[in-house]
C-alpha cells in the first residue's frame, strides 16, 4: 500500500495510529479497560505516586481534560488520590491493590503488541522509527 495525499504527513500519521491503536485497544479489554486507561495505568506502574498534570503529559492529553478520566479510574478502585507530599495544594495519583494486581497481566499484553508490531519491522526500521518518533514527539508545538 501506498503513501496517502501525496505522503500527508498528518493523514498517514493518522492511519497509522488507528492502525496501531486497535491491537492496544484489544489488549487493554482484555484487562477491562480503554486504551486511555490503560496508558495511565502503565504509566503509574513505570512511577507510582505522579500528579496528574505529570500522567496527563506521559499520555499525551490536555491536563485540562484529564480529571473524568481519573474520576472513572477512582470510581473503578484503580487508583487513589493521596494529598503531594511536597505541594500541599497538589495531589499525586497512586496505584491500588487491585491495580496493582493486574501488573503482570498488563505487562504480557503490552510486550505482545509490541511483538506484533514489531514483527512488521525490519532490524535497521526499528531503530529509525524510534528515532523519528522521538523528533516528533519533541517538535515545539504551533
Amino acid at each position: 500500500m501506498a503513501l496517502r495525499f501525496n505522503a500527508s504527513m498528518w493523514c498517514n500519521i493518522a492511519v497509522a495510529l488507528r492502525n496501531i491503536e486497535s491491537h492496544y485497544a484489544v489488549a487493554a479489554e482484555k484487562v477491562g479497560m480503554n486504551v486511555l486507561e490503560w496508558y495511565i495505568i502503565r504509566a503509574l506502574l513505570a512511577q507510582d505516586g505522579q500528579q496528574a498534570s505529570e500522567l496527563a503529559r506521559a499520555v499525551g492529553r490536555a491536563p485540562t481534560s484529564f480529571t473524568p478520566i481519573l474520576d472513572k479510574l477512582q470510581s473503578r478502585g484503580l487508583i487513589e488520590r493521596k494529598p503531594h507530599g511536597v505541594d500541599r495544594r497538589a495531589l499525586s495519583i497512586h496505584l491500588t491493590p487491585a491495580s496493582e494486581a493486574l501488573r503482570a497481566q498488563i505487562e504480557a499484553e503490552a510486550q505482545a503488541v509490541e511483538s506484533k508490531i514489531t514483527q512488521h519491522l525490519n532490524a535497521t526500521q526499528l531503530p529509525a522509527f524510534h528515532e523519528v518518533l522521538v523528533s516528533l514527539q519533541n517538535m515545539p508545538q504551533a
